[in-house]
């Protein structure tokens, strides 16, 4: 069986004509030993010429990458450290991911939005870590550069206030746990009127939520549940009652 294999695979490569001065069956001759050996031999020569080229184009196009690019490949990896707990590999990469995009002397659109979500990836990695000042200032970082964006699309304006609403959101639950209740309200209330006009329901949901959890912080229970029960009743139109 192995024989019929490799001589089956000789009579392919032949089929072809002769690479390297052999012939073919076609020619009415039948080539010999040396002539097949041949011709297989320069058909992998071939292959590995075409490999090699290939590699090559591939590293023209990785010494090409944009900053743009090494910043998005650079927070796609420090939001996946972070999730596993790689805390300063993360801090690396975000940073590196940062660095990259505050070069940029004319930033475009996508820079601008890579920025806040770099921005805001490294205010999440201080949370994670409960190093809440620095998370905060990220955080606030994040807002400057979301409010410095001028954008009319009607698309990425949604995903912009909805981002603003998240981030207005983060910090609001923050102070609800720093005991500073009145800077929470007004956060709070702020991104809940982001979510609104964003017309994202998993995010007017989580401010639902921790404008209830604000609530029961200041003993107004009553209050707190008829917030918390609003979020379960949102929460439950996006995922359903089984989630």
């Amino acid at each position: 069986e192995t024989q019929s294999s490799v001589g089956a695979a000789l009579s392919q490569v032949t089929s072809f004509g002769s690479l390297a001065g052999g012939r073919s069956d076609d020619d009415g001759f039948d080539p010999t030993p040396e002539e097949r050996a041949m011709d297989i031999e320069s058909t992998f020569l071939t292959e590995s010429r075409v490999a090699h080229l290939d590699m090559e184009e591939e590293r023209e196009d990785i010494k090409e990458m944009s900053q743009y690019e090494v910043a998005t490949l650079a927070c796609h990896a420090g939001q996946f450290l972070n999730e596993i707990g790689k805390f300063q590999n993360a801090e690396e990469m975000l940073h590196k991911a940062h660095d990259q995009l505050k070069n940029s002397d004319t930033p475009t659109l996508e820079e601008q939005q890579l920025l806040c979500k770099v921005e805001e990836n490294i205010g999440n990695l201080y949370l994670f870590q409960l190093k809440t000042q620095e998370a905060e200032d990220w955080y606030w970082k994040a807002l400057g550069t979301i409010n410095a964006i001028q954008e009319e699309d009607a698309e990425h304006m949604a995903k912009m206030v909805e981002t603003k609403g998240r981030l207005l959101d983060q910090l609001g639950n923050m102070k609800t746990y720093a005991s500073r209740f009145a800077e929470s309200d007004q956060l709070l209330q702020e991104a809940r009127e982001h979510m609104e006009s964003a017309c994202s329901i998993p995010g007017l949901a989580s401010v639902q939520h921790h404008i209830g959890v604000l609530k029961m912080k200041r003993h107004q229970f009553p209050l707190a549940e008829e917030c918390l029960r609003e979020a379960l009743t949102t929460r439950e139109r996006w995922y359903g009652t089984l989630h």
